[in-house]
């Protein structure tokens, strides 16, 4: 996908999003969250396909990381950067739209739900940390993020 279009990741944002929103309604709790935080992740990238940008550095589940190149660049209003960076980042004990275990400080493949979510066993279910409104939080963060970004990039 890194050589399509920035209106090609929007979309597949609009995707991820609606996918969550239906998963969630229908009870798929694990995977409306994986979809929700992956539309936030790809809103983020159109920004940076938008403005030729995105580089195989960018090749990350790390929103803060992504925000943080469009801080540095400059590619979107400063304030509209701050309440983006408000929404995906973990502080003071209120959860972003970030992966659950990304504080660790290591990459993500180091997160502790990758060996459950991917490599289940007896003794555990995928996602199995995640609360009961932990989906449907992400799915409201992602829904704020991607209208965001939208009215940036299409206005």
């Amino acid at each position: 996908m890194s050589s399509s279009g920035w209106d090609t990741w929007l979309r597949s944002a609009e995707e991820h999003l609606d996918y969550a929103e239906r998963l969630l309604a229908d009870g798929y709790d694990e995977l409306a969250y994986e979809k929700a935080v992956y539309c936030g992740e790809c809103a983020l990238k159109a920004v940076l396909v938008k403005d030729g940008l995105f580089s195989r550095r960018d090749w990350t589940h790390d929103q803060r990381d992504t925000l943080e190149k469009i801080r540095d660049n400059s590619l979107l209003d400063s304030a509209l950067v701050d309440e983006l960076d408000d929404l995906v980042s973990n502080r003071d004990g209120v959860e972003g739209l970030t992966w659950v275990d990304l504080d660790h400080g290591g990459s993500h493949m180091d997160c502790a739900h990758i060996a459950a979510t991917r490599y289940p066993v007896d003794s555990y279910t995928p996602y199995e940390m995640l609360g009961s409104g932990d989906a449907k939080l992400k799915v409201e963060l992602a829904q704020k993020v991607l209208a965001k970004i939208r009215d940036a990039l299409t206005t």
